[in-house]
């Protein structure tokens, strides 16, 4: 017979288990599971009853996301959180299986870091200083902030007193 739950559309299963995971994990892990099931899980398998994801759908969609541009580590964490959801759906008889966890995410590739040399900050330096970007530049010049932080930064996030800043959110 069914399982109860099975019925379920991902959609609506998605919304039950992110307001579930808003009181119990961290605001920063909540707000990384939302948008990484937003953005990459329910626009293809959103529309689909739990019961009728398999594995494969899971393999393709991370195949599609490789070929859309995005980086290996990126689908990994859209594993993981599409796995950490159907394994709440396994828990709470939603499913029988947790088909994300059958599903092979792709393997991530460790590269070197390059970083700027002395000579080509300063051309860096000096040609964001002709755009109207320039502080933006200057703050990620001087500091090692990640892209998403520095597109995240608010003016509250500065100390004129202290001359100091605070990283208090990422995009």
């Amino acid at each position: 017979g069914l399982i109860a739950g099975a019925d379920r559309i991902l959609d609506n299963y998605s919304d039950e288990w992110l307001s579930y995971k808003r009181a119990n994990v961290s605001t920063r892990t909540y707000e990384r599971y939302e948008q990484l099931i937003r953005i990459h899980v329910r626009p293809t398998l959103g529309k689909r009853r739990l019961q009728q994801i398999v594995p494969t759908d899971f393999t393709t969609l991370y195949s599609e996301l490789l070929i859309k541009g995005l980086a290996a580590n990126t689908v990994r964490h859209v594993h993981v959180a599409a796995r950490t959801m159907m394994q709440d759906a396994l828990r709470w008889d939603y499913v029988s299986r947790n088909v994300v966890s059958l599903a092979k995410p792709p393997k991530v590739v460790h590269t070197e870091m390059s970083i700027l040399d002395r000579p080509e900050v300063d051309r860096l330096r000096i040609a964001a200083d002709e755009t109207s970007l320039r502080a933006l530049w200057r703050i990620a010049l001087g500091t090692a902030l990640r892209a998403g932080e520095l597109a995240a930064l608010r003016w509250s996030d500065i100390d004129f007193d202290d001359h100091s800043l605070t990283v208090n959110h990422s995009l």
